[in-house]
């Protein structure tokens, strides 16, 4: 399996089936554990023969041991695995996730999935041993939503999760996704900084538009505009390069040609930007998307007239529209360009 996720503050993963080729990503992975993590996943400050272990867990002679991965860029996050106990139906899970990751949702993401395609694969239900200290662990297992048995032992728990995805843990998923939308969407519609990428000189270009249009709007965040040909557009300054800036915008709008959305979109993930607004039309999709999943971007066109918001925080009209939005309590979400325009003529024409 290979799937694109939102994890919970908005951000986007890759999640597939590890192999063979992922043990150094893996074993760097345990290795980065600190001291306290290591003893919470192995009952010890010093797992004995790491690489052996790790070497095991993706091994293809080993059918029977099935390994997720979450991944940001070419980064491993996490680790969601299972066991299956011979001629059983029951797996033995376990779960390892980078520290600074931990209070991302990148557990439960990977155990949703693998709750998934263990379904899928003739599994019924999922075991588990965890220390009774490791309150964040037995947490993610009783927040799944899925029927829980939690049986206490001394030092460690035993917990048995059913996997019938009944309607408890229906909802569950459904929350977190929801709530891991509205972040990642936070920062295409409340962005704290702006670039525009492609602003010309020119009053009849689209980027020159875009900006003039974020300038007239008052937008209330860091505004910055890229054209190596330009020292200020619309009163804003200029700058080479998105690289050049002096911060990483949460927010890039692309102006450019075509041919070059790909090249900058690329740049725009290794500077920082958390999300793309494409402009410019006639783009190479395969090649866009690949530069937006590889660093977690969230995207909005190509093709498209912007986006735009009225709330007072913000003050964002990043399109080329010749109108501005008109304020209230109601949102459009449309594909074409030419609708949104059209919209926003009728609703001024009566007055709305």
């Amino acid at each position: 399996m290979n799937a694109t996720a939102l994890l919970t503050d908005g951000s986007v993963v890759t999640v597939r089936e590890l192999g063979p080729d992922d043990v150094c990503a893996l074993l760097e992975l345990h290795r980065g554990l600190p001291v306290e993590d290591q003893y919470l996943r192995f009952f010890s400050t010093s797992p004995h023969q790491l690489e052996d272990f790790v070497a095991r867990m993706v091994s293809p002679d080993a059918p029977r041991h099935v390994v997720l991965g979450a991944f940001r860029e070419d980064r491993l996050l996490g680790a969601a695995s299972y066991v299956v106990v011979r001629e059983t139906d029951f797996a033995e899970v376990a779960l390892v996730v980078s520290h600074a990751e931990q209070t991302h949702g990148v557990g439960t993401l990977l155990l949703e999935h693998l709750v998934s395609l263990a379904r899928g694969r003739g599994v019924r239900r999922f075991t588990a041993e965890v220390l009774t200290i490791n309150g964040r662990m037995l947490r993610v297992f009783t927040d799944m939503g899925l029927v829980t048995s939690i049986v206490p032992d001394g030092e460690v728990v035993y917990v048995e999760l059913v996997l019938e995805p009944g309607d408890r843990y229906l909802d569950a998923v459904g929350e977190r996704e929801s709530v891991a939308d509205v972040a990642s969407l936070r920062h295409v519609l409340r962005p704290a900084s702006i670039a525009v990428v492609g602003a010309g000189r020119s009053a009849d270009s689209v980027g020159h538009a875009v900006l003039r249009n974020l300038v007239k709007g008052c937008y209330t965040g860091d505004l910055y505009a890229v054209n190596p040909h330009a020292k200020s557009v619309a009163g804003v300054d200029c700058y080479g390069s998105v690289s050049e800036l002096p911060e990483a915008p949460e927010l890039a709008v692309l102006c450019v040609p075509a041919k070059a959305v790909p090249t900058v979109a690329e740049e725009c993930g290794r500077r920082g930007v958390r999300a793309l607004v494409v402009i410019s039309s006639g783009v190479n999709a395969e090649d866009l998307l690949k530069a937006v999943r590889a660093h977690g971007m969230r995207l909005v066109g190509p093709n498209c007239l912007g986006v735009s918001t009225s709330s007072p925080g913000v003050r964002m009209n990043a399109t080329f529209a010749a109108q501005r939005s008109l304020a209230g309590g109601i949102g459009l979400v449309t594909q074409s360009g030419g609708v949104a325009i059209g919209v926003q003529e009728e609703l001024r024409r009566l007055g709305l």
